[in-house]
C-alpha cells in the first residue's frame, strides 16, 4: 500500500458480525470527503462488506496493518491495526480496527504479507 501510485484507491474490508450488532449502511459524499464507500450487509448475522476509496496523503491512507502471511503471530488475514488520528477515514469511514482487508484497488490481499 506504500507503493501505490494512484492517489485515490479502492479499498475493500470485511468486518466479522456480532451478536446483536445492527445492519451497517454508509452513506458518505465523496465531494465533501476524500472518503466514499459502498457497504451492504445480508442480515445481522453475516460479515459486512465494505468497498471505501481513500485519498493517499503523503502520511498513506491513514490506518495501519497487521497480520499476513508470516506475522509474528502465524500466517493469518491482513487486518486494520488502527485508524490515525486527523484523517478523513478517521471523521467518517465504515473501516474500523479489527476489520479485515480483502482487497486493494485490484490486488487481493489474501496469502500476502502486510507488506506486499
Amino acid at each position: 500500500m506504500r507503493q501505490a501510485r494512484q492517489p485515490r484507491q479502492a479499498v475493500v474490508v470485511t468486518r466479522k458480525a456480532k451478536d446483536g450488532e445492527k445492519n451497517l449502511n454508509v452513506s458518505i459524499d465523496s465531494s465533501t470527503s476524500s472518503v466514499a464507500s459502498d457497504a451492504s450487509q445480508e442480515s445481522a448475522t453475516e460479515d459486512t462488506i465494505c468497498t471505501v476509496t481513500l485519498e493517499k496523503t503523503p502520511a498513506g491512507l491513514g490506518f495501519s496493518l497487521e497480520g499476513g502471511k508470516g506475522s509474528i503471530n502465524g500466517d493469518k488475514p491482513i487486518i486494520i491495526n488502527r485508524i490515525f488520528k486527523g484523517t478523513a477515514l478517521e471523521q467518517s469511514s465504515p473501516v474500523q480496527p479489527g476489520d479485515e482487508l480483502l482487497q486493494v484497488h485490484t490486488t487481493a490481499m489474501q496469502g500476502l504479507t502486510r507488506f506486499e
